[in-house]
């Protein structure tokens, strides 16, 4: 991986300033399908991963090996790029973020792959997995006690952490061990063998 002269003390600034921004609550609710304009149904492309395209999850999971030995590096570095973020309802770029829309970005940009776009699908990509045997890319899923159905999403990113995407502190990393979130996580779905 190559990186302009600066980037990594911009990546460790980013990092130690997420840090700082854990206290967050989670992401505002919302449904949003994406739909094939043909058949007006939910979609994701059906193709052969490569370099140019996305995968469909109910079909087939990804093979870690496909994508190189490790997640994590490349993983972290998208993550940190966009630490900060504003939160925006609906958001998928730099200049504004929901929940979703950041899962759905990092996993396009890092490892190629095309999410449905709210929680509650991605809930049903993958396998459910354990806290204990999560790692870095692992989806965690939360759950509104008020209305009990998944209503935020983030992805693990290792020793408890995850980046999300919080209305009050916008794109963010929080800790799995702190009450809020122990209190609110529904599951963990792994999208790689």
């Amino acid at each position: 991986m190559i990186y302009k002269k600066g980037a990594s003390k911009k990546i460790l600034l980013s990092c130690f300033l997420g840090i700082a921004l854990m206290i967050i609550t989670g992401c505002a609710s919302s449904i949003r399908y994406t739909r094939d304009i043909k058949s007006k149904r939910s979609y994701i492309k059906k193709t052969q991963p490569s370099e140019n395209t996305s995968v469909r999850f109910d079909e087939i999971m990804i093979d870690k090996k496909a994508l190189g030995n490790t997640r994590a590096d490349p993983l972290e570095a998208a993550v940190a790029s966009y630490i900060g973020s504003p939160y925006k309802a609906g958001g998928m770029s730099r200049r504004g973020f929901d929940c979703s829309g950041f899962v759905c970005k990092i996993f396009k940009e890092v490892f190629n792959i095309e999410l449905p776009r709210s929680s509650s699908q991605m809930k049903n990509c993958g396998r459910r997995i354990t806290l204990r045997s999560a790692s870095a890319g692992d989806l965690v899923f939360f759950r509104n006690h008020r209305i009990g159905r998944i209503n935020h999403v983030g992805i693990y990113m290792g020793e408890g952490r995850f980046a999300h995407a919080s209305v009050k502190h916008g794109v963010t990393y929080s800790n799995l061990n702190e009450p809020y979130y122990q209190e609110r996580l529904a599951m963990i779905r792994r999208i790689f063998k």
